[in-house]
């Protein structure tokens, strides 16, 4: 059972069991309370788009309620003055347990629940540690120099365990325990008897001269606590920067409950990426779930109405109650949360928050006219006698036991959702869309993460709806590490487009991290964009390093291998320069099992903006002399990007040998080599849709050639049929394999789509229209383009490339 699973369900146990027996007077106090509780309940109702007992801080919202009207009771009757011991030494203990478990984590013999810090008990982070060790000592303190305990045992005991937790605060590295703790050492110098005594012997300027030498001393400590850890407190200024310019947006109502990780990291993002940061700024840019600041946390996601209960609040407990010993803890305790609440997200843990429901309840019952009115006595015995007190607790008992069933719902859900993860990969598989649709339907809310995973656990079953799963809960969050894994989903099905949206959402929302840049690089790489490929790679190697790791070293040698590669490139092929704005690639090899040798290729890809989904493809047979000729490219490259095709990839198949270009394999590849179409169809096509957003369907591939490159276009059309949808035929030379004419008259048809054109002047005329003849005849869906007086030349076939493929791939 989780931490919070338990302290929620023995809360909620305590209110179902101990609520009847309770005598409780409801003040002020708890009304500002109960009203602010109404105000967070209605927010909910409106933050979450489901029935809010899902989400978990709704639940945490209700038990917390229940908490503070189970603390109040329990201090509120006969014994009061013995169960206030008890609270303190019950907070006494819980910080000796903590204390313990620290000292087992200083000397290794117990696991940290947080693998980057040492010291923290059982709680996330030694800061918390540190605060709940200041309030330890802050009741010790209170203890011996306030109540002035008596007994030598137990004094000893109490110095003791106060030096533990000072070393102990020591040892946290906790800057906001350290500024907790100088606080309530001057709180209680100021209620000490001697300054009692100094100011009723000094005149005020004597006192106010010994205030000023104690502020004065103060500033070299804040400054020192400043300069401790310099890039930690400038991050946290950094966040409160951008989190007071987002405040000021929605002042009244803020930007609604469970806003903030999203809302933030947004705008941070936009900050980084909106123009270059210097490295101070860069290095703190941490993607953050809370603004290390409550105040500012509740006015940004409440906004000032919300806020305007908190300061009523604050200001009625403080400024009216009546000085007593007992009021003095509780200004101790609230004074020690509300400063780290300056630094530190405290509402987040439930001991905080409890310790915080005793103090309050300390300083409610010091109340001068409240004691006035009624004796402890008088208040006891009037309270809850009447109908109206009974109904009350009969509420509060309803709410109790709803809060108990809920919760048992979220424990078994969660239960449920935990053995599904302990699954291996391949029982996941196994799980039917509908169990898994009804295991994630009843998840608790958790901000989309448990959604996210949902989306990640569906996309092998229907990859559509896990994409808009993914994408909706991505949106609650903006989370780097659930941007990456869709990223890595959209880069599966070929939109590269919101990949790299992605993760250039990722760089600026962690701006000093290299794996987001790294992730960029390789898919402009991805696309053959080697300038932007390049200026990454500038980028990451001249980047500075904030935590060095052998990882950093390799993105680091990975771009200046990338950077050696692109100056070899340009400095070996004179064809690099296309006025392009997609991207043609450098020759390609790939091994060949089919030929036991290396095979050369060419790709052209468009701007990565126009690659959301896996796009159509072009092989061209005879694709050196397509990329020789620049018009070709700049010709289709042009039609795209003035949307007058859709877009698509085209892949330049090259005959000439890889390491002599002089050898040319032409008419071995293209004379009917049914060894050639096993290269494209078993090899080089499933390399392509593995690395590359090409097509993996038959109707997004077309094979595509002229003369002998024809010929093959129109054999792999009939051996591979599976494979190819349009069949694009220039000035088709068929006479090497007379066969073909009998082969597509003898065979079925075949579901091709093709295109043949010839000239009339002295080309391949007399080989193409038996051909035509016999595909008429057949049914074929052909589309014939007769040249008049053309001869068997290039300028012919590049004539006809914005014809041709404005027939195959006008957009719909």
């Amino acid at each position: 059972m989780e931490k919070f699973h338990l302290w929620t369900f023995l809360t909620a146990l305590w209110g179902m069991c101990m609520t009847y027996f309770q005598k409780i007077k409801f003040t002020y106090i708890d009304g500002i309370l109960i009203l602010y509780f109404g105000y967070l309940i209605a927010r909910f109702c409106v933050a979450v788009d489901l029935p809010v007992y899902k989400s978990s801080r709704f639940i945490e919202l209700v038990a917390y309620g229940v908490l503070y009207i189970q603390i109040k009771g329990f201090l509120c009757n006969l014994n009061y003055t013995k169960n206030i011991s008890r609270v303190i030494y019950v907070i006494i203990g819980a910080c000796f347990f903590e204390a313990i478990l620290a000292i087992l984590q200083y000397f290794d013999l117990f696991a940290s629940s947080n693998k980057f810090l040492k010291l923290t008990g059982t709680l996330s982070s030694p800061n918390f540690l540190g605060v709940l060790f200041s309030l330890g000592s802050g009741c010790i303190i209170w203890l011996l120099y306030i109540k002035k305990e008596r007994r030598k045992k137990k004094r000893i005991l109490l110095f003791f365990l106060l030096g533990v937790f000072l070393v102990l605060i020591l040892l946290s590295n906790s800057r906001t325990s350290w500024l907790v703790i100088l606080t309530s050492f001057l709180l209680f110098f100021f209620e000490s008897e001697k300054l009692k005594e100094f100011k009723k012997n000094n005149t005020k300027a004597k006192q106010n001269f010994l205030i000023f030498i104690i502020f004065i001393l103060t500033i070299p400590f804040l400054f020192l606590l400043y300069n401790y850890k310099k890039d930690s407190a400038d991050g946290r200024l950094l966040i409160a920067k951008i989190t007071t310019s987002e405040i000021y947006k929605k002042p009244f109502l803020g930007h609604g409950l469970l806003s903030f990780e999203r809302d933030y990291n947004l705008v941070k993002t936009s900050y980084f990426n909106s123009s270059p940061k210097p490295w101070k700024d860069i290095k703190i840019g941490n993607y953050v779930f809370n603004p290390y600041n409550d105040y500012l946390f509740y006015l940004f996601e409440i906004g000032l109405l919300g806020g305007a209960f908190i300061v009523l609040f604050i200001f009625s407990i403080f400024f009216y109650h009546k000085k007593t010993s007992v009021s003095f803890l509780g200004i101790i305790i609230l004074s020690i949360l509300f400063i780290s609440a300056f630094f530190m997200p405290v509402t987040k843990k439930s001991v905080f928050i409890s310790i915080g429901f005793v103090a309050i309840n300390l300083l409610e019952f010091s109340k001068v006219r409240y004691l006035a009115k009624y004796s402890i006595k008088n208040y006891i015995s009037t309270a809850f006698n009447s109908k109206k007190s009974l109904f009350i607790k009969f509420f509060i008992i309803g709410i109790s036991s709803s809060l108990l069933f809920f919760l048992s719902l979220n424990i078994i859900q969660s239960k449920k959702i935990k053995k599904f993860y302990d699954l291996s990969k391949k029982d996941k598989v196994k799980v039917s869309t509908l169990d898994l649709t009804n295991l994630f339907k009843s998840e608790p809310y958790r901000n989309g993460y448990s959604q996210f995973f949902y989306g990640l656990y569906l996309y092998d079953k229907d990859p559509k709806k896990a994409i808009n799963i993914m994408e909706k809960a991505y949106a609650q969050n903006n989370s780097p590490r659930l941007a990456q894994r869709l990223a890595h989903k959209y880069l599966e099905n070929g939109n590269l487009k919101r990949a790299s949206e992605l993760y250039k959402s990722n760089i600026g929302n962690e701006p000093y991290r290299f794996e987001p840049k790294k992730n960029l690089q390789v898919i402009y790489g991805l696309v053959f964009d080697q300038s932007k490929k390049d200026s990454i790679a500038n980028l990451i190697i001249d980047f500075p390093v904030k935590i060095p790791s052998k990882k950093v070293d390799e993105y680091k040698q990975y771009s200046r291998n990338t950077l050696k590669r692109s100056q070899f490139n340009k400095y070996h092929y004179s064809d690099s320069e296309f006025n392009l704005k997609g991207n043609l690639s450098y020759p390609q090899l790939i091994d060949s099992k089919e030929y036991c040798r290396k095979m050369k290729f060419r790709l052209y890809f468009p701007d990565i903006s126009l690659i959301n989904k896996r796009l159509q493809v072009v092989y061209l047979a005879d694709g050196q002399q397509y990329v020789k000729d620049k018009r070709f490219v700049e010709t289709v490259d042009k039609l795209i990007h003035e949307g007058k095709i859709a877009p698509l990839i085209l892949v330049f198949l090259d005959s000439s040998g890889y390491d002599n270009p002089s050898i040319d394999y032409r008419q071995d590849y293209y004379f009917c080599n049914r060894a050639y179409v096993n290269y494209l169809t078993h090899e080089l096509i499933p390399y392509l849709e593995k690395y590359y957003p090409v097509s993996k369907e038959r109707n997004g591939r077309s094979i595509m050639g002229y003369s002998f490159g024809g010929l093959f276009a129109a054999f792999a059309g009939m051996e591979a049929p599976d494979y190819f949808k349009n069949v694009i035929m220039q000035s088709p030379a068929y006479h090497p394999c007379p066969d073909i004419y009998t082969n597509y008259n003898t065979k079925e048809t075949l579901d091709l789509n093709m295109y043949l054109s010839y000239g009339t002047g002295k080309d391949t005329e007399s080989q193409d229209i038996p051909m035509i003849q016999i595909l008429q005849a057949k049914g074929y869906d052909l589309k014939v383009n007769r040249e008049e007086g053309a001869n068997h030349e290039w300028h012919v076939w590049m004539n006809q490339t914005k014809d041709i493929f404005k027939h195959y791939f006008k957009i719909d």
